[in-house]
C-alpha cells in the first residue's frame, strides 16, 4: 500500500477480540453474517484465537466524541464569523454553537473522558493483537433516503477507533458489510502485514 513494504508476519496465533453480541444487536443480518463469516475465517484459515470482549464502555464514545468536535470546530470558525454561525445549515450551526457554550471545565472533564477511553482501548489492544467489529449496522444505504439517524448509527460503530486513534483497515465481505480491524497505535506496519496475510485470494 503506498509503495510501503510488508513486513512478514510471524507464525505466532494471533489473540482477537471481536464486539460483543450487545453491542452488535441493531446489526441486519447480512453485517451479522458479514462479521460472523470474518471471525470464523481468521480462527480457521488464519489460526487466530477470537474472543469477545465488553464492549459497553464503546456506547461513551459519541457522547465525548461529539461535544469535543463541536469545542474544536466552533474555535476555527469563530474568527471568521465573529461566533456568528447562523449561515451554516441549521444542524452544523447549532452544533458549533453547542462547542462554543462549552465552558473550560466543561470541556477539560470531557478531555480527562477521552483519555480514560483512550487507555481502555490501549488495555484491550496491550492483551490482543486485534480488534474486530462491523464497519457499520446497515450494509446499503436507499438513494434519497433520509439518512439522519442512519449516520448516527454508523458513527457508534466507527468513533471508538477515532477516539482511541488507533489504526484500522476495513476487511471486504459480501453484499457491503465489511468488518474494520483495529490495532494499537503505532502498529500499522503489523496490521497491515496481518490484513495482507488474511485478505490473499479476495476478489478485488
Amino acid at each position: 500500500m503506498f509503495g510501503i513494504a510488508v513486513p512478514p508476519v510471524n507464525s505466532k496465533r494471533f489473540r482477537i477480540a471481536g464486539v460483543n453480541a450487545e453491542f452488535t444487536q441493531d446489526c441486519d443480518t447480512i453485517v451479522e453474517k458479514g462479521f460472523h463469516d470474518w471471525q470464523q475465517r481468521l480462527r480457521e484459515d488464519g489460526g487466530a484465537e477470537i474472543v469477545a470482549f465488553d464492549s459497553a464502555f464503546w456506547e461513551d464514545a459519541m457522547s465525548i466524541y461529539a461535544p469535543i468536535q463541536a469545542s474544536e470546530a466552533a474555535a476555527i470558525h469563530a474568527p471568521a464569523t465573529s461566533g456568528d454561525f447562523s449561515h451554516f445549515e441549521k444542524s452544523i450551526a447549532e452544533r458549533l454553537s453547542c462547542g462554543a457554550a462549552l465552558s473550560v471545565r466543561e470541556l477539560a472533564a470531557f478531555r480527562a473522558r477521552h483519555a480514560t477511553f483512550r487507555d481502555r482501548m490501549d488495555v484491550l489492544l496491550r492483551e490482543h493483537d486485534f480488534l474486530i467489529a462491523p464497519c457499520a449496522p446497515v450494509s446499503r444505504l436507499a438513494a434519497g433516503a433520509d439518512h439522519s439517524d442512519t449516520r448516527r448509527a454508523i458513527l457508534r460503530y466507527t468513533t471508538p477507533a477515532s477516539l482511541a486513534g488507533v489504526p484500522v483497515i476495513t476487511l471486504p465481505a459480501a453484499n457491503g458489510a465489511g468488518v474494520q480491524l483495529m490495532a494499537a497505535r503505532g502498529a500499522d506496519s503489523k496490521l497491515l502485514a496481518y490484513a495482507a496475510q488474511v485478505g490473499a485470494g479476495l476478489p478485488t
